[in-house]
């Protein structure tokens, strides 16, 4: 006899974003989320979000950005699943500006509401974190790991799995969170990743 499980609520499963025997992961295997987090609290991450990990303490940041798919430039529509927070400084090419207020309420996209026109941010162009709003701003973290797991409601502090070697091409069209063609040009250039 069978037993009927039901139908159970809950996220599906993450498609595979590479082999996971063909990954290395950063300090035998953990690293902690910062906390504070330097994202919204109870926010889900998930496989494939890029990661700034000190590798002396271990722990690990989220490295923002997020693509650009129309608005204006002092309001772009970027893709949902970004990590950008109201307040954080962000930039295209030219100066970095502050982001006053983040619009949910479209199914396909979020509006950030910028304290300033942002030179270049035009549909098909990526925003960066800065580390502050001005004139020429710098990466506020610069990805060197990619999260190796999907991690639900993040408060900070949790374990998880960094992964700092991928020895395999890997789609990046398949990651659930943005990485921008930056980020990938850092991770790629650490001869440790085979991102495309």
């Amino acid at each position: 006899m069978s037993k009927d499980f039901g139908i159970v609520d809950g996220t599906a499963p993450q498609k595979a974003c590479w082999n996971y025997n063909m990954q290395r992961t950063l300090s035998n295997g953990g690293a902690y989320i910062a906390s504070p987090f330097n994202v919204n609290a109870g926010v889900d991450l998930p496989i494939g979000t890029p990661l700034y990990v000190d590798l002396t303490t271990r722990i690990a940041v989220v490295v923002k950005n997020a693509d650009i798919i129309g608005g204006t430039s002092s309001a772009p529509e970027v893709n949902k699943g970004h990590f950008f927070q109201v307040g954080d400084a962000v930039y295209v090419s030219g100066t970095a500006v502050t982001i006053n207020a983040i619009v949910t309420t479209n199914t396909a996209y979020d509006v950030l509401t910028l304290s300033a026109a942002c030179d270049g941010a035009i549909a098909g162009q990526s925003l960066e974190n800065a580390v502050a709003a001005g004139a020429t701003p710098t990466l506020k973290y610069s990805a060197n790991a990619l999260l190796g797991e999907r991690v639900h409601n993040v408060e900070g502090g949790e374990r998880i799995t960094a992964v700092g070697w991928i020895f395999q091409d890997v789609d990046t069209t398949y990651f659930a969170a943005p990485l921008s063609a930056k980020q990938i040009g850092i991770l790629n250039a650490t001869g440790r990743f085979l991102l495309y």
